[in-house]
């Protein structure tokens, strides 16, 4: 059982580097049909004097959750990959992160058992959920640390009472995503204004490429019109006209169509690789 405190844990902190938010929602984006959310491990490192988490990188795990409350998990995939990233990468798992449930809450009955199960992998992990149903149209992000419930139990005598544990008490710590260059900054940017800002961004820009093709036909109009004499030059607009072809790259059709040929190759072999990482993602959970 898992249950959410409002009450914020002033005594930890996580950091969040945009390549991983981005890996979390590419994750999302690919996940399996009818797979309601996606979970993964955080590397990082871990501060022992403060408790602060830096979250460097990530990577995804397979898992299901079944509507009887339980949970498989690939557990040799995350232990392969784990190794795979300490050799490669400074850095230990400090925790996991999943995205929103589809009713958009944060923290699920199934959350219990997937933190039990990256407790086992390192002290006190960090749980950072991706909220991915853009309820607010925003991408929001946030953390947070699990502590179990006790109850006592016995016969009444304080000398033989027990303590049991019943849920996992889930609460909030500070969470920043921390861009280091403009590049990051521009990416982040536009993963917090939500996907209805991107799609508005992606009609802007082909009606921006619409009025420029419209601009360039009245340009060549107005040439074709002087050259055939039909109307009478101007020697300011020729200027302009002038220096705006100085600008452009002289490119050889031929060498256009090599280099558009060549990305086009590039393109298809990423999606040919990724196609090929989702179906081994596939495979590996169901062989667990």
């Amino acid at each position: 059982m898992s249950l959410l405190n409002d009450k914020r844990d002033d005594a930890r902190s996580v950091s969040v580097e945009p390549s991983v938010i981005v890996g979390v929602v590419d994750h999302f984006m690919r996940r399996q049909e009818g797979q309601k959310r996606v979970i993964g491990a955080l590397v990082g490192k871990l501060d022992a004097e403060t408790g602060s988490v830096t979250v460097t990188s990530s990577f995804p795990v397979p898992h299901a959750e079944k509507e009887n409350g339980e949970v498989a998990i690939g557990k040799d995939f995350k232990t392969k990959m784990g190794s795979f990233h300490a050799r490669h990468n400074a850095g230990a798992i400090v925790g996991w992160y999943a995205t929103s449930c589809e009713d958009g809450s944060l923290i699920s009955e199934h959350s219990c058992l997937i933190h039990d199960f990256f407790s086992a992998e390192c002290e006190c992990p960090v749980h950072v959920v991706v909220d991915t149903a853009l309820g607010s149209d925003q991408l929001n992000v946030r953390a947070f640390t699990s502590q179990p419930l006790t109850v006592a139990s016995g016969n009444g005598n304080n000398d033989d009472e027990e303590e049991e544990v019943y849920a996992a008490e889930f609460r909030p710590i500070a969470c920043a995503v921390v861009a280091t260059d403009g590049d990051e900054r521009a990416v982040l940017g536009a993963l917090a204004k939500g996907a209805t800002s991107i799609d508005g961004s992606i009609g802007a820009l082909e009606r921006n490429l619409t009025k420029l093709l419209a601009l360039i036909d009245t340009a060549s109009a107005y040439v074709d019109d002087v050259a055939a004499e039909r109307r009478l030059p101007d020697a300011k607009v020729g200027r302009q006209i002038y220096d705006l072809v100085a600008r452009m790259p002289r490119v050889k059709p031929e060498m256009f169509s090599a280099s558009f040929d060549k990305n086009m190759q590039d393109l298809l072999a990423i999606s040919y690789l990724s196609k090929i990482v989702q179906t081994q993602l596939a495979l590996g959970s169901f062989l667990q």
